[in-house]
């Protein structure tokens, strides 16, 4: 399952408020499932029906992009729908959704949440707009600017090399220093390699 998307805890969203699925039943409809049961899936505590409610919305593509761009930005939508509908912003891809995604980017750390807005950061590094995940890294929080880390790691972006080395070496980050040498491993920088064999020792 994926970590984030399923981080985010919230009480159930009650029919007729403005975070319910029913209020977003005008979507378009689509063979197959329909979308609000995928939605309400996302609620699901079972990793593996969760993740393929997931599948099956990216997999929807563009038609359930206008729906899922008002989740988003729906400060009353359930933490699980909107992180759900963050994660299928990044996959699925378009021009208009990553504006959406940095523009919620740009409504601050304190206004998401640390769980939302690490998978906005990720969303956003999925169009190679890196910026948000260094962003997290130097804000030094220890675990939001760890995951990032991997992150950046994992896609690849070796400008960020010099910020995760200095971040490596930093006290705020001192119990994280295993994950940013993993991180740097991933770039082919093995600066951090002797902290990482400490970490596990």
């Amino acid at each position: 399952m994926h970590p984030v998307a399923k981080s985010q805890e919230g009480p159930p969203a009650q029919t007729g408020d403005a975070g319910s699925v029913e209020r977003w039943e005008a979507a378009p409809a689509q063979t197959g499932e329909p979308l609000t049961e995928l939605l309400n899936r996302l609620l699901s505590d079972d990793p593996e029906e969760h993740d393929q409610a997931l599948a099956l919305i990216v997999e929807r593509g563009e038609s359930t992009l206008p729906l899922l761009e008002e989740i988003a930005v729906n400060d009353s939508a359930h933490p699980r729908h909107r992180a759900g509908a963050v994660y299928a912003l990044g996959r699925i891809g378009s021009e208009r959704s990553r504006q959406v995604l940095r523009s919620l980017w740009m409504t601050g750390l304190d206004q998401m949440g640390g769980a939302l807005a690490i998978q906005t950061a990720i969303s956003l590094g999925w169009y190679g707009d890196y910026e948000p995940l260094r962003e997290m890294v130097a804000f030094e929080d220890e675990i939001l600017g760890a995951k990032a880390a991997i992150q950046l790691g994992l896609m690849q972006d070796r400008q960020s090399l010099a910020l995760l080395g200095e971040a490596a070496e930093s006290e705020a980050y001192a119990r994280m220093q295993p994950y940013f040498a993993i991180a740097l491993g991933l770039l082919g920088d093995n600066r951090g390699e002797g902290n990482l064999r400490s970490g596990l020792l």
